[in-house]
C-alpha cells in the first residue's frame, strides 16, 4: 500500500475529529479531551473496518482507501448541500427534498467508485484527495482561530471579598433551587394572547406559600444574557459583556455559584441536552446515565446523514434526547435525588421553548393550543416537584421558578426584525416569576421584579449582604443581533 494512500486515510480519519473540536469550541466554547479522544477512536475504528472490508472485496488497498475517502467527503457534505437547496422548486416541482439530495449524492458516490476502479494509474487522484484532506483539516482550525481572536475580555468577579466581609455563614443555610422554565408566559399574557386561564396553577403556588410577581419582566429577550445577568447580579453592559463569548463566560463562572461555593454549597446542575450553559464550578452535572454525549450526537446529526438514515429505518436517534433530559430533571427533583446540605440546584427546562417536548404536539399552525397543552403538562410536573421539595418543614428550601423570557409565536419579528410591535415586545419580555423565600423572605419581593435583582434580595435576606437593588430595565434584541440591545422598558412596563 502506497504511503500517500495511508496519509489520505489518516487525514480523512482525523478530519471529523478536528471539525468536532472546532464545533464545540465555537458553539459552546468548551473543550473536553475525553470527548475528542473518544470520537477519534470511534472514527479511526469505523473507517479502518470500512476500508478493510472494502479492500477484501475489491482486492486493492489503495483503491479501497480512495473510495473510503470519497465516502467520508460525501457523507460530511450532504447536509450542508441540503441546507443550501432545501425547499427549492423548479417549474412548480419541489426538488429541494432530502431524499432527492441523498439520491444525487449516492449517484456521485457510485460514479466515483466506478471511476476509481477503472483507472489504471491513481497518482493524480491520490494527490487530489491529499489536497482535499489537508484543506478539510486546516480550514475549521483557521476559522475557529479567527473566532477566538475576536473574543471579548471580561473580568470575572467571584465575590470572595463580599463573602468574607459581610456574608453570614452557618450550619443551617437553606438549600436553593433555581428552576428556569424556558419561554414560560406570564398569566396576563396567557389570558390575552392564548385565551388560557392559568389561575389553577397560580392558586396552587399561592396556597403553598409562593409569591407571584404578576408584572415581572425579563432583562433580556434571550436565555444566555438573562441567566448571565441574574447569576452575576448585574447588567451585561456593566460587566463589559455585550457579546456572546463574554456572556457565556459570566454564566459559566458566575458570581452566584462562586459565592455559594465559598459558603460550602454543593452546586448541582441538571443537563438540558445543551452544554452552552454548563457551569465551570459544578459538583454534579446530572443527566440520564444511559444517554451518550449530547454534543457529539448533535454534531453527528447536523453534519452527516446518520439521523436521516436511522429515521428511514424507524429508529429514533436524537429527537427524543431533550425530552428524556427534561423528564429526568423533573423526576429527579421530584424524588429529591440529591440531598447534600446545603446545595444549590439549577435546572433549565426546555419543554416550552419549542419543539414542545412533553406532549410532542408541534403543529406551527396550531402553535398557541400546542403551547397551552405543553404548559399544562409542565405545571403538573412542577406541582410534584414543589410538593416534594417543601415536604421538609424544618429546613424549607429557597425556590425560584422563573422564565428567562416569554414565548415566541411570531418568528419573523423575533428573528429578523427590529421594527417590532408593542404587543410582541410585551409578550416576549413579560416573564413568569414565582418565589418561595421561607421565614419572611417573600416580604422583600415586589410585583415588577426582574432577574437581575433576584439574588440581590436572596443574598441580602439570608446571608446578610448589603446589595442595593438595581433599576429594573428590559433590553430587546433580535436573533441575528442578539447582543445589540435596545431599551424597551417603557413599552413593557404596563
Amino acid at each position: 500500500m502506497k504511503v500517500i494512500s495511508i496519509i489520505n486515510l489518516i487525514l480523512f480519519s482525523i478530519f471529523p475529529v478536528v471539525t468536532f473540536v472546532c464545533y464545540i469550541l465555537k458553539e459552546y466554547e468548551i473543550f473536553v479531551i475525553s470527548w475528542s479522544a473518544g470520537l477519534l477512536i470511534k472514527s479511526a475504528v469505523i473507517i479502518f473496518i470500512f476500508w478493510l472490508l472494502l479492500a477484501l472485496i475489491i482486492r486493492s488497498r489503495d483503491r479501497a482507501a480512495l473510495i473510503t475517502c470519497a465516502a467520508i467527503l460525501l457523507a460530511y457534505s450532504i447536509n450542508h448541500f441540503y441546507i443550501f437547496v432545501k425547499g427549492f422548486s423548479l417549474f412548480g416541482l419541489v426538488i429541494g427534498k432530502y431524499r432527492y439530495v441523498a439520491g444525487v449524492f449516492f449517484i456521485i458516490l457510485l460514479l466515483s467508485v466506478i471511476y476509481i476502479l477503472k483507472r489504471s494509474v491513481l497518482d493524480n487522484i491520490n494527490k487530489l484527495f491529499r489536497v482535499i484532506g489537508t484543506a478539510l483539516v486546516i480550514t475549521p482550525v483557521v476559522f475557529t482561530s479567527f473566532h477566538f481572536l475576536n473574543f471579548e475580555k471580561v473580568k470575572l468577579d467571584g465575590g470572595s471579598k463580599e463573602v468574607q466581609k459581610t456574608f453570614v455563614t452557618g450550619k443551617n443555610l437553606p438549600d436553593i433551587y433555581c428552576i428556569i422554565v424556558d419561554a414560560c408566559a406570564r398569566s396576563d399574557v396567557l389570558k390575552q394572547s392564548y385565551s388560557f386561564d392559568n389561575s389553577q396553577f397560580l392558586n396552587y403556588l399561592r396556597s403553598s406559600g409562593f409569591y407571584i410577581a404578576e408584572q415581572s419582566r425579563t432583562n433580556y429577550s434571550w436565555t444566555i444574557p438573562t441567566i448571565s445577568a441574574m447569576l452575576n447580579l448585574n447588567y451585561l453592559s456593566s460587566m463589559n459583556a455585550d457579546r456572546r463569548s463574554a456572556a457565556l463566560k459570566l454564566a459559566r463562572m458566575s458570581k452566584v455559584t462562586s459565592m455559594l461555593n465559598l459558603l460550602g454549597y454543593k452546586i448541582i446542575q441538571y443537563s438540558d441536552c445543551d452544554l452552552r450553559l454548563v457551569f465551570d464550578n459544578i459538583d454534579i452535572y446530572a443527566g440520564p446515565d444511559w444517554y451518550g454525549n449530547p454534543i457529539e450526537i448533535r454534531f453527528l446529526t447536523s453534519v452527516t446523514p446518520v439521523e436521516a438514515i436511522l429515521a428511514g429505518l424507524g429508529i429514533g436517534f436524537s429527537a427524543d434526547a431533550p425530552k428524556r433530559h427534561l423528564v429526568y430533571a423533573l423526576e429527579s427533583m421530584g424524588r429529591k435525588e440529591f440531598t447534600y446540605r446545603p446545595q444549590f440546584v439549577f435546572a433549565h427546562l426546555l419543554g416550552l421553548h419549542g419543539p414542545f417536548l412533553l406532549t410532542g404536539k408541534n403543529n406551527p399552525a396550531n402553535f398557541k393550543n400546542d403551547y397551552v397543552s405543553e404548559l399544562v403538562q409542565t405545571n403538573e410536573y412542577l406541582k410534584r416537584v414543589i410538593d416534594s421539595l417543601m415536604s421538609d418543614k424544618l429546613n424549607p428550601p429557597i425556590i425560584v421558578i422563573i422564565s428567562d423570557h416569554g414565548p415566541h409565536n411570531v418568528v419573523d419579528e423575533l428573528y429578523f426584525s427590529n421594527d417590532t410591535s408593542d404587543e410582541f415586545l410585551f409578550e416576549r419580555m413579560s416573564n413568569f416569576s414565582a418565589f418561595y423565600l421561607p421565614n419572611g423572605g417573600n416580604s422583600l419581593l415586589y410585583n415588577t421584579i426582574t432577574p437581575v435583582n433576584i439574588f440581590r434580595i436572596i443574598f441580602n435576606f439570608y446571608f446578610g449582604a448589603n446589595y442595593e437593588l438595581l433599576p429594573d430595565r428590559c433590553y430587546y434584541s433580535t436573533y441575528k443581533e442578539r447582543y445589540l440591545f435596545r431599551d424597551v422598558t417603557d413599552i413593557t412596563n404596563r
